[in-house]
């Protein structure tokens, strides 16, 4: 039954006779059973392509509730929920049209990123990773590279982790010379984290960041980072 919700829902906006079914999907969303939640959670992408063939004014705020659905579900106990959801918010993010609505998600992602619990802010990070080029350069300097700076000092090794492979996709959509003062001392510092895990994480994101500077810059990368983390005293890292 849950399961063919993305088909019912995309046969009601489609022919226009039926409401967008918000409040079901809310409610599923808050179900018992994971299973259920994950997927609504999985789902979200299919209600999104159905909005975009739509298209009509009304959906307008089905798209800002299913942006809360997703949010609550990125808050999930179930680590399946928690990753379709994930994935889910910057799906939801390209029907965001309006300023308000876009200014909404940047709060919610902060609010996450402020989270008590470590999933949570790991969570943000992934995150802020999915966006980047959903909203651009502007947005990933002005909102995304400082939630990405302050995870990158998180107690928590995961949230340190998911921050260097965040920053790489962030920096990516950002203007080289900005990138490389807003985002790369926050990666140089990762990469010399004290948890081996962390460090190995800006190892295999290396190569993708050298990309997103210029010649010169890309040099000092490799003279600062490059050697040290080939020869790093753990196998993991240099491997």
């Amino acid at each position: 039954h849950v399961k063919s919700l993305g088909m019912v829902c995309t046969r009601a906006l489609s022919t226009g006779n039926e409401a967008f079914p918000l409040d079901l999907v809310e409610t599923l969303a808050q179900d018992d059973d994971s299973e259920v939640r994950q997927i609504v959670a999985e789902q979200l992408g299919v209600f999104i392509e159905a909005l975009k063939t739509a298209r009509r004014e009304q959906e307008t705020d089905v798209a800002t509730g299913l942006l809360y659905v997703a949010f609550l579900l990125v808050e999930d106990d179930a680590d399946g929920v928690v990753e379709a959801a994930e994935v889910a918010v910057s799906t939801v993010a390209t029907v965001l049209d309006r300023e308000e609505d876009v200014e909404l998600l940047l709060t919610l992602l902060a609010n996450l990123a402020k989270g008590q619990e470590e999933e949570i802010r790991v969570s943000a990070a992934k995150i802020c990773g999915g966006l980047a080029r959903v909203v651009g350069g502007g947005v990933s300097e002005q909102t995304l590279a400082p939630i990405l700076r302050t995870i990158a000092s998180d107690e928590a090794l995961q949230a340190r982790e998911a921050a260097a492979r965040a920053i790489v996709k962030v920096a990516e959509v950002m203007d080289d010379a900005i990138a490389e003062d807003a985002l790369l001392p926050s990666f140089k510092k990762l990469a010399k984290d004290a948890i081996w895990s962390v460090r190995r994480a800006c190892a295999e994101n290396l190569v993708e960041l050298s990309k997103c500077f210029s010649r010169e810059t890309f040099v000092k990368v490799a003279h600062d980072l490059f050697e040290p983390l080939a020869n790093d005293v753990s196998f993991q890292v240099r491997t």
